[in-house]
C-alpha cells in the first residue's frame, strides 16, 4: 500500500470519527429506537399476535437499520483503535531506551574536540528556510490529525511560534549536521530549548499552559560566582527533531538525543557558567513531554521523571490522567521533569538523579580540547561565527 493511498484512509477515518462524535446523539437514540423495536416484534412473536402480522412484514426494515448501525458502530471502533495506536506513536522513537549506560555513553560521544553542533543564529533569510523546515517535520511526526504528511494547522503555527522564540532568543534552535549532507542547513538533527520564567514552568507542570503561551526568561542571564546561591534556571526542552536531507532515510537515535543534551549542556556554560561548576549554588529545572513510550523510558534512564498529580488537589473527570496517575499537557502528552535544588543537602532520590544530570551536562560542556587544539571548548557564540 502507497504512503499516499495511507494518508487518504487515514484522513477518511480522522473526518469518519470527528462525524460519529457529532451525531453520537441522534446515533444513539436511533439504536435504542431500533432496539425497542426488535423488542416488541420479539413479544409479539412470543404472544402470537395474529393481527400484528402487517406489522411483522417491516421486520426487513428493521433489520436493514440494525445492520447499517452495525456498519457505523464497527468503523467507530476501527477508528477509536487506529487513532489510539496513532497517538501512542507519536513522536521519534530513539530505540536507546534499554541502555543502562546510556547517560555514560552520552558523556563519552563525542571524543574531545569542539561542540557537534551549532545554534542557528541571528540571520533571519537563513533561520526562515530552517524553521520551516522544523516546522513540516515536527507537524508530520506530532500531530495526530495526519499520517505520513504534514498537518498544515499544525506547521502554520509552529513556524510561527518557533520564529517568535527564536527572534527572542537566538540561542533557541541548535543543530548537528547529519551525516548525509552536511552543508544542507534545513536537515539534521535538531533540538529546542526555551527558558521560561517560573510562572510559566510551574503553570506548565500543572498541564494548564500550553507551551506557545510560555512566558521567555530572555533578560540577560545573570552571572554568580560559584559561592553565591540564588534561585533556578527553568528551561523547556521543547522538542528533538530529525529533518531527513534529501533521499535520506536512516538517521541515529543515538545523535538525536545527543543533540538535545549538548544544547543544554551549551547553553548553561555560555548563559548559567555556575552551573557547569563543582556544587553549584543556583538550582536547575527542566521540563518536557514525552509522546511515546520509548521516549519514557529514555527519560526515565536519563534520570528525568514523570509529573504526577498531586494528592487532594481537584482534577478534571480524565480517566486515563487518573489511571497512570500522571499529568499530561494540553496536547495530550505527558509531562517529565527533572531537577536539581543545592538546598537539599539530605539523600533525595529525584535531586541525586537531577545532581548526575547536571554533573553530565557539565562533562559535556567543559571536556578539553585535544592536544594542540588549544584550551578550553566552544561556546555558543563561537560555533556560531563558525
Amino acid at each position: 500500500m502507497s504512503k499516499g493511498l495511507l494518508s487518504r484512509l487515514y484522513r477518511g477515518l480522522r473526518r469518519f470519527g470527528a462525524w460519529h462524535e457529532r451525531k453520537e446523539v441522534p446515533i444513539s437514540l436511533l439504536e435504542g429506537g431500533v432496539a425497542l423495536a426488535g423488542s416488541i416484534f420479539f413479544i409479539l412473536h412470543l404472544l402470537h399476535v395474529s393481527e400484528m402480522a402487517d406489522l411483522l412484514d417491516r421486520e426487513f426494515l428493521i433489520g436493514l437499520i440494525e445492520c447499517i448501525i452495525v456498519v457505523i458502530v464497527t468503523l467507530s471502533l476501527i477508528t477509536r483503535a487506529v487513532l489510539l495506536v496513532r497517538r501512542r506513536g507519536l513522536g521519534p522513537k530513539l530505540g536507546v531506551e534499554q541502555d543502562p549506560e546510556l547517560l555514560r555513553k552520552l558523556t563519552r560521544y563525542r571524543d574531545g574536540g569542539p561542540y557537534l553542533g551549532s545554534s542557528l543564529g541571528g540571520d533571519p533569510k537563513e533561520a526562515g528556510k530552517v524553521i520551516e523546515a522544523l516546522a513540516r517535520e515536527s507537524a508530520s511526526t506530532y500531530s495526530i490529525h495526519t499520517l505520513g504528511e504534514p498537518d498544515p494547522w499544525w506547521e502554520y503555527w509552529e513556524t510561527r511560534y518557533i520564529a517568535e522564540w527564536h527572534a527572542l532568543w537566538p540561542d533557541t534552535i541548535w543543530r548537528i549536521p547529519s551525516g548525509k549532507d552536511p552543508d544542507e542547513k534545513g536537515a539534521g538533527y535538531f533540538s529546542v530549548v526555551l527558558p521560561i520564567t517560573e510562572q510559566s514552568y510551574l503553570r506548565y507542570r500543572r498541564g494548564h499552559l500550553h507551551a506557545a503561551m510560555s512566558t521567555l526568561e530572555v533578560r540577560k542571564p545573570k552571572r554568580r560566582a560559584q559561592g553565591e546561591a540564588g534561585g533556578f534556571v527553568n528551561l523547556l526542552a521543547y522538542s528533538a527533531l530529525y529533518v531527513p536531507a534529501a533521499g535520506a532515510k536512516e538517521w541515529d537515535g543515538m545523535r538525536l538525543l545527543y543533540a538535545a543534551v549538548e544544547h543544554l549542556a551549551a547553553l548553561l556554560a555560555r548563559c548559567w557558567p555556575d552551573l557547569v561548576q563543582p556544587e553549584p549554588k543556583r538550582g536547575l529545572r527542566i521540563i518536557c513531554e514525552s509522546s511515546n513510550r520509548s521516549l519514557d523510558r529514555t527519560l526515565e534512564q536519563l534520570g528525568f521523571r514523570a509529573v504526577q498529580i498531586e494528592r487532594n488537589v481537584p482534577e478534571e473527570d480524565d480517566d486515563s490522567a487518573h489511571e497512570s496517575g500522571r499529568r499530561k499537557s494540553p496536547a495530550g502528552f505527558a509531562l517529565y521533569e527533572l531537577c536539581y535544588d543545592p538546598a537539599i543537602a539530605t539523600e533525595d532520590a529525584a535531586n541525586d538523579r537531577g545532581r548526575a544530570f547536571l554533573a553530565a551536562l557539565r562533562e559535556i560542556a567543559c571536556l578539553p580540547a585535544p592536544a594542540g587544539r588549544g584550551r578550553g571548548r566552544k561556546t555558543i557564540a563561537a560555533a556560531r561565527a563558525q
